[in-house]
């Protein structure tokens, strides 16, 4: 199951884009993980 939202980023996190990937910070940017019974993986960041 997938578990996303708007989130700022106050930090600098790499985000991928339809052109490749780029760093944000200091904007909204679009973040979702998998998540399971067993845990929860690792953010993904888009923009």
């Amino acid at each position: 199951m997938f578990s996303g939202g708007n989130w700022f980023a106050w930090f600098p996190v790499r985000v991928r884009t339809k052109r490749g990937e780029r760093w944000a910070w200091l904007e909204n940017v679009w973040r979702d993980r998998t998540v399971t019974a067993y845990g929860a993986g690792p953010y993904r960041y888009y923009a």
